[in-house]
């Protein structure tokens, strides 16, 4: 949303990262509803070759983090932004898709709407409610430049800066542990027939 803020046509670009989040995540939610018990049956009984995926990922996870340790502020900072709406909008798609796995909160929501024993419509117009709710505080960031135009530009860059400082630390961190994890994993499942968990 930021570097979105930092782009030529900042209140577009913001905004379709952020439709383009959204859009991601509904689809998502969709493809996990229609899909949930198998998913559900497969994480519980895993396969050999789920943990030799695993173990790859986590080996590029590895390679992630250790390659982007020394990542510098300033050389991000000084990059020019140049999106289009139609990239903004891939960047927001593409953030979600790799985030879904991970949102614990959207499987337990989505696993609520379900037992609700809801019909098919209305359960369609719940996960909408719930990502329209999710995407409400990401879009005050759009509205605030449109009605404050570039004064809000000096904050926003501030915020951006702090930001990147922390997520430059903590995002290497938890991906090196979050890839020797699932090493662990698909080693302990070769060797002794159980995983971490």
């Amino acid at each position: 949303m930021l570097a979105g803020i930092g782009s030529s046509r900042p209140v577009l670009n913001s905004s379709a990262i952020l439709a383009g989040h959204t859009a991601a995540y509904f689809l998502s939610g969709i493809v996990l509803a229609v899909g949930i018990e198998k998913i559900t049956t497969r994480l519980a009984n895993p396969e050999s070759i789920d943990f030799i995926i695993s173990s790859a990922v986590g080996m590029a996870c590895v390679y992630a983090a250790w390659a982007t340790r020394n990542n510098k502020p300033e050389e991000s900072s000084q990059r020019e932004v140049a999106l289009t709406p139609a990239h903004s909008f891939g960047i927001g798609a593409i953030v979600n898709f790799a985030g879904v796995p991970f949102a614990v909160p959207y499987f337990a929501t989505i696993n609520q709407i379900l037992r609700a024993d809801l019909s098919p419509l209305e359960s369609l117009v719940a996960l909408i409610g719930y990502n329209l709710a999710y995407t409400s505080p990401f879009a005050i960031i759009p509205l605030l430049y449109a009605l404050s135009g570039n004064k809000l530009k000096p904050v926003l860059k501030k915020v951006n800066e702090i930001l990147f400082k922390i997520t430059n630390f903590i995002l290497p961190l938890l991906l090196g542990l979050l890839g020797l994890a699932l090493i662990a994993d698909a080693m302990l499942f070769f060797s002794r027939g159980k995983g971490l968990y």
